[in-house]
């Protein structure tokens, strides 16, 4: 599994991590895109709604294997602090947070920690290698 926290509306390094992590599945043969999730944690919770992230699935043509976790605040925050991430509201449709990506073995240890950056490839590779 790889985790990501992102929101919907940003338009700064959220769709670059969204798009390099679906074209990191795509990189994948089918068996192995078969085992692998990625769970997007909404840092919105507020304009992370279903509608909207069903447009951004829509628009950014997410694999099956994308998923986005949304939630209330109070469902959300536990989450973000168990995973040390920073989400602040700075206006609407403006969240600054903290922006990684993290992941997970089988065994449900991150193993590899990725900054906003990363490209497809080597997320793809470190997938098959704890394949």
């Amino acid at each position: 599994m790889v985790i990501a926290f992102l929101y919907v509306h940003c338009v700064d390094v959220c769709p670059l991590i969204a798009e390099n992590l679906n074209q990191a599945l795509r990189d994948l043969t089918p068996q192995e895109r078969a085992a692998v999730r990625v769970l997007a944690i909404s840092v919105d919770p507020t304009g992370d709604t279903a509608q909207a992230v069903r447009s951004y699935a829509a628009i950014h043509q997410l694999l099956p294997q994308f998923h986005y976790l949304i939630g209330s605040r109070a469902e959300l925050e536990p989450v973000w602090q168990a995973y040390g991430v920073a989400a602040l509201a700075g206006g609407p449709c403006l969240v600054d947070h903290s922006a990684y990506e993290l992941l997970i073995a089988a065994d449900g240890k991150g193993r590899v920690r990725y900054d906003s950056a990363v490209r497809p490839e080597p997320v793809a590779a470190d997938i098959r290698a704890l394949g």
